[in-house]
C-alpha cells in the first residue's frame, strides 16, 4: 500500500509539472502531433514524448520544447477546435476520429480537424456556414462525451 501511494505522489508531480506520467490513462490529442507545427511549419508533426503536457484532460505532444511552452502560454489558441474530433462531423451532429496528416485546416487563426482530405475538402467548400453549425452542435456533443456515449464514427 505505501508503494501504491508514492506512485500516485510521483504521478501527480509528473502531471502538475508539465510532464505526464508513464502508465497514466488518458487520451493522447491529435494521435501525438503536435498542434503548434500545423501554425509554425504549415505541416503534421509528431511529437515526441519528453514534450509531452496535459491540458484539458488530454495529453498534447510536442517536436520541441519551443513548441511545448508556445502551446503552454495560449492552449486555446493552438488546441484543434471542438475537442480535436472531426469538425465537419460535429456540425452535422456526430463525432467522427480525425487524420492528423491530411485532414486539417488552420482558418482565422484556429485548428480544425478532419476525418481525412475528402471530408477536409468538403468542410472548405462551405466552411463559414460549417463553423456555425459546429458550433451550435458542439456544447450538446461535449456534455454527452462525459456522461453517455454520443454517435461516433471511429477507425478501424
Amino acid at each position: 500500500m505505501r508503494w501504491f501511494g508514492l506512485s500516485l505522489f510521483f504521478g501527480a508531480a509528473c502531471i502538475f509539472a508539465g510532464g505526464v506520467a508513464r502508465g497514466a490513462s488518458v487520451e493522447l490529442a491529435i494521435g501525438g502531433y503536435d498542434p503548434v507545427a500545423y501554425f509554425t511549419e504549415g505541416k503534421a508533426r509528431r511529437g515526441e514524448a519528453r514534450f509531452d503536457v496535459m491540458w484539458d484532460g488530454s495529453v498534447y505532444r510536442f517536436a520541441s520544447e519551443e513548441n511545448r511552452q508556445r502551446f503552454m502560454s495560449a492552449p486555446e489558441r493552438y488546441a484543434p477546435r471542438y475537442g480535436g474530433w472531426c469538425a465537419y462531423a460535429v456540425s452535422q451532429g456526430y463525432l467522427a476520429e480525425v487524420d492528423p496528416v491530411d485532414g486539417w485546416t488552420v482558418r482565422d487563426g484556429r485548428l480544425y480537424m478532419n476525418w481525412d482530405s475528402y471530408v477536409k475538402r468538403q468542410w472548405l467548400s462551405r466552411v463559414e456556414g460549417y463553423i456555425a453549425r459546429a458550433d451550435e452542435s458542439w456544447p450538446g456533443l461535449k456534455e454527452a462525451l462525459g456522461s453517455s456515449s454520443p454517435p461516433k464514427i471511429t477507425r478501424k
